[in-house]
């Protein structure tokens, strides 16, 4: 992707992303999300950048926008650097956030803009978050499929007939690993908490304390790198489903796990290394982990 300004002008069209640095999360919990769709929908009224579809994963974002006054690259900007403040506020952490400034893609014809919708849409099922594309809370896929959304900032009629039964067919059809997707989903449910009672106090105070024993940043306990042996991370894992009472299904999609049965993994990993080394045993009854439960 490109980040040449002279290619925003007035009703251009973007495919934005941006990253978390170092691929840490940048959204750990329900409420990180629905502060950052706050900002998005605010970008309308301030900066003249209408939103055509979305998709908020693990450590990043993408964003289908028309630029409807030229300015793209002050109001993301405006979005990244609100979000990074609020979210180090709510998680007492310090440093940079975002791995450096958006990238953005010009949509130059109606094919292009077809494909990178389809492609937005299919994220949360190309990582294994979820089975059917409707089925992932944090996109506009459930609002494109029935055509209408309680989102005032979201506008479907942007995309056209891209829109409804139509649009649902072209994802489903670029989806070979989906069989079917409801042709009814609910969009109002993208914004739903399903839960009263705020987890967050507790999760944020286990992460710091898993992070000094290991002598490292929380951030680490939220990095996603493929290959490198980080108990560090397993045991974040396994002690927020344990101070929470979350379903594993929410501690999965709070680290970046792919299915909710990973925290089960991660225990059995924990199991495993802990009868290899005692030290870490020590430290992991340090913390107060329960390794005999299963979840």
């Amino acid at each position: 992707m490109s980040n040449r300004r002279r290619n925003d002008y007035p009703g251009a069209l973007h495919h934005v992303v941006n990253r978390g640095t170092a691929q840490t999360m940048i959204y750990r919990s329900d409420a990180d999300r629905r502060s950052f769709l706050a900002l998005v929908a605010a970008l309308e009224p301030d900066y003249g950048i209408r939103v055509l579809a979305f998709v908020l994963m693990g450590n990043h974002y993408h964003l289908l926008l028309e630029s409807t006054e030229g300015r793209l690259s002050a109001a993301m900007q405006h979005l990244d650097g609100r979000y990074a403040t609020s979210f180090n506020r709510r998680h007492e952490r310090n440093g940079t956030l975002f791995q450096g400034r958006f990238r953005s893609e010009r949509i130059e014809d109606e094919v292009q803009l077809a494909r990178t919708g389809i492609y937005i849409h299919l994220n949360p099922v190309r990582a294994g978050l979820v089975a059917r594309p409707g089925d992932w809370r944090w996109s506009s896929m459930a609002a494109h499929a029935r055509g209408r959304t309680p989102l005032p900032w979201l506008h479907l009629d942007l995309l056209g007939t891209r829109s409804g039964p139509e649009y649902l067919d072209d994802v489903v059809g670029h989806a070979t690993d989906v069989e079917g997707m409801s042709r009814d989903p609910d969009p109002a449910a993208a914004l739903a908490w399903t839960s009263p009672v705020d987890h967050e106090p507790a999760l944020t105070k286990s992460d710091h304390a898993v992070a000094l024993a290991f002598g490292m940043s929380v951030d680490e306990l939220y990095a996603l790198v493929r290959g490198r042996r980080n108990p560090a991370r397993l045991v974040a894992i396994v002690l927020a489903a344990q101070v929470s009472a979350l379903p594993v299904a929410a501690i999965a999609a709070r680290y970046g796990l792919t299915r909710p049965s990973s925290v089960r993994t991660a225990r059995r990993r924990l199991r495993s290394m802990i009868s290899e080394d005692s030290a870490l045993g020590q430290l992991v009854a340090g913390l107060g982990l329960d390794l005999t439960a299963d979840e």
